[in-house]
């Protein structure tokens, strides 16, 4: 029988807050579009990032989370993100949340 990890408060407050960042990352430092980021974790570790890429790109889809989602599916080689948890910097618009969903 295997258990589901589950993410303590201050895990949850250290993934929040790298979200966040990555957000001012994007915004700030590499000046890619508005302030939106996101990770993805997998048993307590962040196995993928991403910001805000649609100006970069000249992609209306390019938004934080779904940047983070195929970063993440490339970078493993799936598109299977069962079990992992998504943290992002902002409440997620409908075409985000379906991504997630098809992820998971």
């Amino acid at each position: 029988m295997s258990s589901e990890y589950v993410p303590t408060k201050s895990e949850k407050k250290q993934f929040m807050a790298r979200a966040i960042e990555l957000s001012f990352i994007g915004s700030c430092e590499k000046k890619v579009g508005e302030p939106f980021g996101a990770v993805i974790v997998k048993d307590g570790k962040i196995i993928g990032e991403g910001y805000n890429m649609m100006m970069l790109e000249s992609n209306p889809t390019s938004h934080g989370e779904t940047v983070c989602i195929r970063n993440t599916c490339g970078e493993h080689k799936t598109m299977e993100l069962a079990g992992c948890h998504i943290y992002s910097s902002t409440e997620p618009c409908v075409m985000c949340c379906s991504s997630i969903l098809l992820t998971g």
